[in-house]
């Protein structure tokens, strides 16, 4: 009778285990756990580790701290996906200060009560992130670095950080950080280590994503929509020998996505699909966006706007392809970002349609300042019409949009990519492009670093992030 006691009892826990680790790898059910700022303890049901990149050995995650540059609907997004994947301690900076203005305990609070993100849709969380006011803070309180906010802002946050990694001490491997880039636009991986590279400072690794792991839209300003989560993204890192530390932390926050290594900067760049997509719907809708019109749009990318974006696409891999690179078609990207076939048809048209049809559709833009435009016509138009020359290969469509979006707004937004400037493209020639795609160095010290204002960037805030995509409605969702 003993023994089958015995039996029994073992029997319950396994079974009791196993159940455990079944909770554990259900990252998406519908608990709420609320992380206390703060708190350094993980949650009980949690089970992933990180590599140390340094030691090579795996470490407790419950060390992780993780900051994020951004306070949009990507920022939102992610915080929400780490803090649901077990990182307990997640903070945000504002470069505005206005992101994060919702979150901070009100003064005239006497309880002083921690506000939560909420996030909706694809995944269904809440959380407290802790929130910091300045690059320095962030820099020196994370082991791990994101950078999730529009191109338009990654020069003057790449600068502010650039100050405090530079001044870390070289003295102990903790030191050594991951930057990660969400994604990355204009060759903004290899400025940012040019410049740590100039301040004496080559040891930080420094990943570069094609795109974002979510697509997502803020609510409010303790609110984000998640609409859906990527099966896959496309990376890489500078210096390129540090590819398995940066797959291996990739991967370990975020275990549901994934991560393809490409070959180098350049095959990222190339990964970044919202340029072309973009130009295709704001062009074909241009004049619901001026009227600020309520509409969807993948419904909207008809077969005229789908076989303008199909062009577009092949100029993309035409000068991929140059390179002798291989990169993901918009077939592959739409599938991979909404969970849709590819059609034997081989009409983008009909792949929003379905995309559409299965309740995924999204609110374009509706307002004539739309991310769409204001940053990947300069941060994302601007470099393939680029690399197109570099490479024999022009890029006639990507450049008539350009040319198109110019004669519209009334002015020249290839000036505005202050990274391209900043590196000065136009006087590097193509071998040197390749090996600094892949070392982080250029050949030439070309980097054009302005010099600090007066006042430390620490104190002024960097207005980088877009308000206007916090609207009612969801327009202008970041995708």
């Amino acid at each position: 009778m003993m023994n089958y006691c015995l039996v029994v009892a073992v029997a319950v826990w396994l079974s009791a285990a196993t159940t455990s680790f079944a909770f554990r790898d259900g990252r998406f059910g519908s608990c709420t756990r609320i992380q206390r700022v703060g708190s350094r303890h993980m949650p009980s049901s949690t089970s992933l580790k990180i590599m140390d990149p340094e030691k090579n050995v795996e470490s407790n995650p419950s060390s992780l701290k993780i900051g994020i540059a951004g306070a949009g609907a990507i920022a939102f997004g992610m915080a929400s996906f780490l803090s649901k994947n077990g990182q307990s301690d997640v903070t945000l900076w504002s470069p505005s200060g206005k992101g994060t203005a919702d979150l901070v305990p009100n003064n005239n609070d006497d309880k002083k009560e921690q506000k939560t993100i909420r996030s909706t849709g694809a995944l269904r969380h809440e959380f407290v992130p802790q929130i910091v006011f300045n690059a320095k803070q962030l820099v020196f309180e994370s082991d791990i670095l994101i950078v999730a906010l529009p191109a338009n802002g990654h020069k003057q946050v790449f600068d502010a950080l650039a100050k405090h990694l530079s001044s870390q001490p070289i003295s102990t491997s903790d030191t050594k950080k991951h930057i990660i880039i969400s994604s990355h636009a204009s060759l903004g991986a290899l400025y940012l280590s040019q410049i740590l590279h100039q301040n004496g400072n080559s040891r930080h690794v420094i990943t570069s994503w094609g795109t974002t792991v979510c697509t997502a839209r803020r609510t409010s300003g303790q609110s984000v929509d998640i609409k859906t989560i990527r099966k896959a993204v496309d990376t890489c890192c500078i210096p390129e020998v540090e590819s398995s530390s940066s797959l291996a932390v990739c991967s370990r926050l975020f275990p549901e996505i994934d991560f393809r290594t490409r070959d180098g900067l350049l095959a990222i760049s190339l990964s970044n699909l919202n340029p072309q997509n973009h130009l295709a719907i704001s062009l074909g809708n241009i004049s619901r966006i001026d009227k600020g019109e309520a509409w969807l749009q993948f419904k909207n990318i008809t077969p005229r706007i789908g076989g303008f974006l199909e062009g577009l696409d092949k100029e993309r891999l035409d000068i991929a392809a140059a390179l002798g690179l291989n990169v993901k078609t918009v077939y592959e990207h739409f599938s991979l970002s909404f969970h849709v076939p590819i059609p034997e048809s081989g009409s983008i048209s009909e792949m929003c349609q379905e995309i559409q049809r299965r309740g995924n559709d999204v609110y374009g833009p509706n307002v004539a300042d739309s991310r769409y435009i204001t940053e990947d016509v300069p941060f994302g138009l601007a470099l393939i019409v680029a690399l197109g020359k570099l490479v024999g290969r022009p890029a006639v469509l990507h450049e008539s949009g350009l040319l198109i979006f110019n004669s519209m707004y009334g002015r020249d937004f290839t000036t505005e990519n202050n990274l391209l400037q900043a590196i000065a493209l136009d006087e590097i020639n193509l071998k040197d492009l390749k090996e600094a795609a892949r070392t982080g160095q250029i050949s030439k010290n070309r980097i054009g670093i302005v010099s600090s204002p007066k006042k430390s960037q620490d104190e002024s805030p960097i207005n980088v992030e877009n308000s206007h995509l916090i609207h009612s409605k969801g327009f202008g969702t970041r995708s």
